[in-house]
């Protein structure tokens, strides 16, 4: 039988364990608040340099120089890397134990994102998606339909609803 001190040893070693669980648990929330606060702050002129935004306020020639899209690829990379780290981190240890999740999830669609726009910038030709959606519907809303289109009840009510958006 265990003496009164070998006992209540075991009962501290088990309350220091939960209060380091408690620090550390504490100390990744502070830390991903951190990386939170610091990444909006970039996102501001990296908002501000994209052009997408920049033809959305009109601002195009206004706020465009020479090398901007270097500028916001570094903006950019900083707030992936130091944002990211988390959830690239977190890929890293799901993927290792077989069990994939929520980490897995955002480090592949932050990855695919960063790693797209990084090609786009060094020379790969991309397209803004949401433009060639809207110009799909204009082609729709403008040219007349064939037999067999109007048909097709998809079609014929996608062209009413563009008509009726007046692009």
């Amino acid at each position: 039988m265990k003496n009164e001190t070998e006992s209540h040893g075991v009962h501290e070693n088990m309350y220091s364990d939960k209060k380091a669980h408690h620090n550390h648990h504490e100390h990744m929330v502070s830390d991903f608040k951190r990386r939170f606060w610091i990444s909006l702050i970039i996102t501001v002129p990296i908002l501000a340099l994209s052009p997408m935004i920049q033809e959305f306020l009109g601002l195009r020639e206004t706020l465009k120089f020479t090398g901007s899209s270097y500028v916001l690829f570094a903006l950019s990379s900083v707030v992936f890397f130091y944002g990211g780290y988390p959830f690239l981190k977190g890929l890293f240890k799901e993927l290792r134990s077989f069990t994939p999740g929520m980490m897995t999830l955002i480090a592949i669609a932050i990855a695919v994102a960063y790693i797209y726009s990084s090609a786009v910038v060094f020379g790969l030709s991309g397209k803004i998606f949401f433009l060639g959606a809207r110009n799909t519907y204009r082609h729709y809303a403008s040219r007349p339909l064939d037999r067999d289109e109007i048909h097709h009840g998809s079609i014929k009510s996608t062209r009413k609803t563009c008509q009726a958006d007046a692009f």
